[in-house]
């Protein structure tokens, strides 16, 4: 409880800081600011930015980003660290503070204690255009937070003024989530323009058509508690001779890591493939909780995700979830690995034109050109 205090004070602390270093900054300018938490999900869309503004696109970053933000630091954009005190004070909070648009990834604490001009954009771009698990203040830790730090959450969130989304199930999920009424994008999710480029999907499928087994990959998401139920060896062992596993472990998730140097036979990527360009070559997704479904659908919508989730009723309670994602019949949900592989096992046509039409509705292979005439239609104004 002591502790619980210390860090809601050390934290109303920051934003008061924040807040009086913003006040005094004056200057405003034309660059275009992307506050970064995701790399992975994130780094397609700022290579785009780059090619349409150059120096002009500043990267302020979290930690488990630095290697993407030295990449355009060597192009000679200004990248900043969100861990750097020198750099709070003296560059970001001035940059923000001057910004007529800024575009983030996530949830920034940062925002909530910055007293933003009216003409000022902030643009929740997201890290997926779906959503299994729920954030905000619908999450469960927000919903047994304090009201201090709810209060907290909803300085950030009003803050936002506009949202891209792939679907209007999305727009109203942000909704609820944020407790806002934000100006809607229906722009469509910025990767999803990877997975609908047709150079893109000519390539792949040509990979495709000289791979002689059938893919199947196992990508969870990232839990906070060290824990992994899958058992690969029971997995591996039991799928058919003409398939191939593939494992693709959250970057943060040691213990799946630690499973997989058990299994030297198990691969976590196929050739010099990256996860984006393995998803096309999937024939069966197997996941938890994750948002790669959504990008999934996209790269193969005849592809067949069976949804592994052996600690459903406890993952509700300890982190939420949408209410109604598992009612769908579409794709398969299962608590024991015996049902994972008789799934697998199974030769049937299975289509996700409905999921797509679901999370996908505005995805049509123009979000970031869309994104940049928005920008600069801002920019005028």
């Amino acid at each position: 409880m002591i502790t619980n205090s210390i860090t809601t004070y050390l934290k109303s602390f920051y934003l008061a800081a924040v807040s009086k270093v913003s006040k005094l900054s004056k200057n405003k300018h034309n660059n275009i600011i992307i506050l970064l938490s995701f790399e992975s999900t994130s780094y397609y869309f700022l290579e785009e930015l780059y090619k349409i503004y150059g120096k002009r696109l500043v990267v302020i970053y979290t930690s488990n980003c630095t290697d993407l933000a030295k990449k355009f630091k060597l192009r000679g954009c200004q990248v900043y660290s969100l861990n750097s005190l020198s750099s709070l004070f003296t560059k970001i909070i001035p940059l923000l503070k001057g910004a007529k648009v800024i575009i983030c990834d996530n949830y920034f604490p940062i925002l909530g204690g910055i007293d933003f001009c009216k003409e000022t954009k902030i643009l929740q771009i997201w890290h997926a255009n779906g959503a299994i698990k729920t954030f905000g203040l619908e999450a469960n830790y927000a919903k047994h937070a304090s009201d201090k730090n709810k209060d907290r959450y909803r300085q950030v969130y009003k803050k936002i003024t506009d949202i891209v989304v792939s679907s209007s199930k999305m727009a109203d999920i942000f909704k609820s989530s944020y407790q806002i009424d934000p100006n809607i994008l229906k722009f469509g999710y910025p990767l999803t323009d990877y997975y609908l480029n047709e150079g893109t999907k000519k390539k792949m499928l040509q990979v495709k058509e000289n791979i002689n087994k059938k893919i199947i990959l196992y990508a969870p998401t990232y839990r906070e508690h060290s824990h992994s139920y899958i058992d690969l060896g029971y997995l591996s062992s039991n799928i058919s001779d003409d398939s191939l596993l593939l494992v693709h472990p959250h970057p943060r998730d040691n213990v799946l890591k630690e499973q997989l140097k058990i299994y030297p036979s198990i691969k976590t990527h196929l050739n010099k493939f990256n996860l984006q360009e393995t998803l096309f070559l999937t024939d069966v997704l197997i996941t938890d909780y994750s948002s790669i479904p959504f990008e999934y659908s996209l790269a193969n919508p005849d592809g067949n995700i069976v949804f592994f989730c052996p600690d459903l009723d406890n993952y509700k309670k300890e982190v939420g979830l949408q209410a109604d994602f598992f009612m769908s019949e579409e794709y398969e949900i299962v608590e024991n690995i015996e049902d994972v592989v008789e799934i697998i096992n199974k030769q049937e046509n299975t289509s996700l034109k409905h999921f797509n039409l679901i999370w996908n509705e505005y995805a049509n292979g123009k979000a970031i050109k869309q994104l940049i005439e928005w920008i600069e239609v801002t920019y005028e104004i």
